[in-house]
């Protein structure tokens, strides 16, 4: 490389390096990210971010974005995504093409704890008010509290043929870990139901089955008269777009809540149900405690009611209670 080296120069170089976990390239997540740092600091020499201040002036400028969907101002997590993702290009810029000696530190902004989980009214209130397939992809989110992509990108290859297990591969897993996980009966009734849905769509769109003699490959696919979305998986937007919003706002819930609350309700659910920690993270598929513990929270009642385990242990003999 020349003396000069520009920040997009070393950015498009890493989206091109597969991934040290996997060996695989960069998720589109990482690349719009990264692509979008690029069309911002791209000119800019890769030397120039050896100087913390030059940082803290750029990330300045991404605070001051307002989310594209509500108009707000973005939240000190969405920041942190660009942070992480500016801080893996500086580290590969040192240490795998080593034009910089190092890279400045800076923590990641302090993020508002988001203790958000839905009670089981709150979830049939959300149900009510989404189209029948969103609504099954809610409750089969709670019953089994697999992530967003999971559940949208969930194909029947992977579910046994009884219903009652789905079977995780490492590439599909944010873990890398191949994993199964039992189906409870409600579970299973849904995608029975599914599954009744896919022989009709089949049977009504026969250019479904054209090109794949198997049939429809996923488990919750659209339902459009447009060829281009017929049988076809959401994407991550189109499932948490304005329908998911108005379903929402008209179920009385936070405006905050997207379907990966669904997640931090199961495992809230289950850890009330005196669910073991060991337990849960085999059922939600979590690698360690601390990960799982950022999902666990506990109501009013539950916390009083462990709180009051310890009453009358130590009240001294003879004292009168007043």
């Amino acid at each position: 490389m020349d003396n000069f080296v520009s920040f997009r120069e070393v950015a498009e170089e890493y989206l091109s390096a597969p991934t040290k976990r996997t060996g695989k390239r960069k998720q589109k997540y990482t690349i719009d990210i990264v692509k979008e740092l690029i069309e911002r600091w791209g000119d800019l020499s890769i030397k120039e971010f050896e100087k913390k201040y030059l940082l803290t002036k750029l990330f300045g400028e991404l605070s001051r974005r307002t989310n594209r969907w509500t108009g707000e101002p973005v939240t000190n997590g969405f920041i942190n995504n660009y942070r992480t993702y500016a801080r893996a290009v500086l580290v590969y810029a040192r240490d795998e093409l080593e034009v910089i000696d190092r890279v400045p530190k800076f923590e990641n902004l302090k993020e508002e704890q988001r203790e958000m989980y839905l009670t089981p009214i709150q979830c049939r209130e959300l149900m009510r008010w989404l189209d029948e397939l969103r609504a099954d992809m809610v409750e089969f989110a709670l019953c089994c509290g697999q992530r967003n992509k999971t559940v949208r990108l969930l194909k029947w290859s992977a579910i046994s043929p009884d219903f009652t297990v789905m079977h995780l591969a490492a590439k599909d897993a944010k873990n890398g870990i191949t994993t199964s996980f039992p189906m409870n009966k409600d579970a299973q009734r849904i995608l029975r139901r599914r599954w009744d849905r896919k022989d009709y769509l089949e049977e009504r769109y026969p250019y479904l089955t054209k090109d794949n003699p198997k049939g429809i490959e996923y488990v919750f696919v659209q339902e459009h008269r447009s060829v281009r979305s017929n049988g076809k998986p959401f994407s991550k937007t189109a499932l948490c777009n304005g329908t998911w919003r108005a379903a929402v706002k008209n179920a009385g819930l936070p405006k905050g809540v997207v379907f990966h609350t669904l997640r931090h309700t199961f495992a809230s659910w289950h850890i009330m149900s005196g669910t073991g920690e060991r337990t849960l993270m085999d059922l939600g598929g979590w690698t360690s405690p601390k990960s799982m513990l950022r999902y666990t929270h506990l109501n009013h009642q539950h916390k009083a009611k462990a709180a009051s385990a310890l009453e009358g242990m130590i009240t001294r003999k003879g004292m009168d209670q007043r």
